[in-house]
């Protein structure tokens, strides 16, 4: 996935994403995305977000 962030300092970025969806032990959905930037800097990272 592509996607656009606005940092805190107002400065926004692109970036792009590996997603992969799935449920935890309550049945929840969450999502894990090995993500990096597509500046310069290459920084890359692993997010996981669950529903509440």
């Amino acid at each position: 996935m592509l996607y656009q962030c606005l940092t805190m300092d107002n400065e926004l970025k692109a970036g792009k994403a590996l997603a992969q969806v799935g449920f935890n032990e309550n049945n929840k959905i969450k999502l894990k995305l090995n993500w990096e930037w597509l500046e310069d800097n290459q920084e890359k990272g692993v997010s996981e977000y669950v529903e509440n």
